[in-house]
This record gives structure tokens, C-alpha cells and sequence, in this order.
């Protein structure tokens, strides 16, 4: 494999300025596992199959002046992200940023331990998510409670300390040296939600603002989980994509949607009618006989990701939605 090449510059190949060290085209580096965006040639993405389910969790790649990680997996995927790592030619300790979109564990779980084979990285992430990744007990706690069973599967996280967090506001940037990221508050899925703008490619990292995107079924899907999924944010949030008009849509689960005008509107209409259906079918049905049904109408055609797998994503979304509703009801005047 090609690692760095301190004699005269091959064609297409650039200067890093920060480590002055000179980098073959990324064209000629082999046993690549990161994926190169067809029209960014710094930007990748890794499969990490998390879970164990291929095209599911996705970890993004800014090779720039300044490196940075969009997302950090669960603590199961920090093997797989370091020897992704390894196979771009790159030392864990080159990696300057961290970005988690939100805490929950399937995004965040992995920052703590990937920091400590990252000495000169430090995390971003939302100023309500800052305290619970520098202190996870109540949130490790949260996520037991919510996600039942599934809990294993989504591991655990190790604390990270203050010094090495950045709390991300509204409007924040961070440069890169070609680029510059630009974080938005987008609440909804949960309160300490991020989707990030990169002025480089003009695409949208969206965290699971703009929930699923499986590719290989083309399925959208809504993911609303408990305990503070709150639907009304998250639509306006859909209206902030729609007024961004990004080249795409970088979705955590999974990889690139270039259609992101079409996507925004889909997820728009899905997310509205689950609430709906839910709020409807609540009272009568059993959360079991409710993803029952949403499964039979929404993921039926599906090939590729299995029966299973898709249930156990409606089931959080369920979940989340008659907490959300029960919430509303008990908010409600005369109460």
C-alpha cells in the first residue's frame, strides 16, 4: 500500500500542510474499506455493520487539512472503525475531531474508547448531550430502560473528559481547511440532535434527524424513539433540510441519499402518518399488533435487510410514538 511519499509529487496528488507530508492519490491506495463520495474525493464512509447487519451504521471520513469522524458507532464498532483507520493509512492519532450526532448509544457509544487511540482528538457534540458524555450514567441508565431487549446490542460508554468535549450550539462551525462544517440544532428525534452542513460538497450529515434511509430495499423509514421523540420539532426540522437544499444526505443509517428533496418529502408524509396511525390505534391495539401492521404496510416489499431487523426499528419507533402521544394527552388542559 502507499503511505506517505516525501519525493516528487505524483499526479493529483496533494500536500497535507498541517503534517507536510505528501499523499498518494487516494485513487491508488488499496484494500480501501472506506468509500469514496462520487463527488468529494476527501469524503468516505465505512460500513461497520453494526449490529451485524451490512449497510446499517455508517462512520464518515473528512480527509482534510484537519481530520474529523462524523459519528462514532456503538462500543462494538470501535475495532471495526480503528481497522478502517489503519487500512486508509492512517494513524488513529492523526484524527483531530470527533462528531457525534446526538448521545444515543448507537452514535456516541463509541467516542470514549476510540479517544483513547486518539490523543489529539477532541468531540463535538450538542451542549445537552455534554455532560452525559463526560458523566454517562443517566444515560446508560435511559437507554436500558428504553431499549429493552435490545440493549446489549447497542454496548456502553466510557466517560469522557471535559477538556476533550466541545459543547456545540446552533450555528457553531468548525474549519477543516478546505471546508467548514456547520452544526444546526435539529431536536426532534432528540432534544440533543445535530445535523451538520459541509460548505466543501454541500451535503448534510443527518444524524437520525431525517431517520433511516436502507438502501439496498430503498426504504425510508421514520425513527422515533422514547423517551423524547417529539414529532413537531422533528418536521420542522424537515422544512430546515427542504430550505437547505443539500447536493445530499449523509444518513447514519445508512450512507448517501442524493435524492434529498424527494427524501425530505417522503419522511415528512411517513413520519406524520405513523403519529397519526398511532395516536389512533393506541388505546385499542398492543404495541406487538401495532408494528405488526406498520411492518405489513410500510417494509413488506423489503428484500435485502431482514424481517427481524426491520421489526426491531419499527418497535423503537412505536415505543417512542405512543410515549410521545401519552405525553401530549397528559399535557393536555383539564388534566
Amino acid at each position: 500500500m502507499l503511505g506517505y511519499l516525501r519525493a516528487a509529487r505524483e499526479p493529483g496528488a496533494r500536500i497535507n500542510p498541517r503534517r507536510e507530508k505528501l499523499y498518494a492519490p487516494r485513487a491508488s491506495r488499496r484494500a480501501m474499506p472506506f468509500e469514496r463520495l462520487p463527488w468529494d474525493p476527501d469524503t468516505w464512509f465505512v460500513d461497520v455493520h453494526m449490529f451485524h447487519q451490512p449497510e446499517f451504521g455508517s462512520i464518515y471520513l473528512i480527509d482534510d487539512e484537519k481530520t474529523a469522524l462524523v459519528e462514532t458507532g456503538t462500543s462494538h464498532d470501535v475495532a471495526a472503525i480503528l481497522a478502517a483507520l489503519k487500512a486508509f493509512d492512517r494513524n488513529p492519532a492523526e484524527v483531530d475531531a470527533l462528531i457525534v450526532s446526538h448521545i444515543h448509544l448507537d452514535h456516541a457509544g463509541g467516542a470514549g474508547f476510540l479517544l483513547e487511540a486518539m490523543p489529539n482528538a477532541t468531540v463535538y457534540v450538542h451542549e445537552r448531550g455534554f455532560k452525559h458524555l463526560a458523566d454517562p450514567t443517566r444515560l446508560l441508565a435511559s437507554a436500558k430502560e428504553a431499549l429493552l431487549d435490545q440493549a446489549d446490542a447497542f454496548g456502553t460508554m466510557r466517560p469522557i473528559r471535559p477538556d476533550r468535549l466541545v459543547a456545540v450550539t446552533e450555528g457553531m462551525t468548525l474549519d477543516l481547511g478546505a471546508r467548514v462544517l456547520t452544526f444546526h440544532d435539529s431536536p426532534g428525534h432528540a432534544p440533543h440532535e445535530l445535523t451538520v452542513s459541509d460548505s466543501k460538497n454541500q451535503c448534510v450529515y443527518t444524524g437520525d434527524a431525517a431517520g433511516l434511509w436502507f438502501p439496498r430495499d430503498s426504504l425510508l423509514m421514520p425513527i422515533t424513539p422514547a423517551p423524547a421523540f417529539d414529532l413537531e420539532k422533528n418536521l420542522e426540522v424537515f422544512r430546515r433540510l427542504a430550505a437547505m437544499k443539500p447536493r445530499a444526505l449523509l444518513f447514519s443509517h445508512y450512507g448517501p441519499h442524493t435524492e434529498p428533496a424527494r427524501a425530505v418529502e417522503q419522511q415528512t408524509l411517513y413520519y406524520s402518518l405513523w403519529a397519526s396511525f398511532v395516536r389512533a390505534r393506541r388505546k385499542q391495539a398492543s404495541e406487538a399488533q401495532m408494528v405488526d401492521e406498520l411492518f405489513e404496510t410500510h417494509c413488506k416489499a423489503a428484500a435485502f435487510y431482514p424481517k427481524k431487523f426491520l421489526r426491531e426499528r419499527i418497535e423503537t419507533s412505536v415505543r417512542g410514538l405512543v410515549a410521545y402521544h401519552q405525553r401530549l394527552e397528559d399535557a393536555a388542559p383539564g388534566r
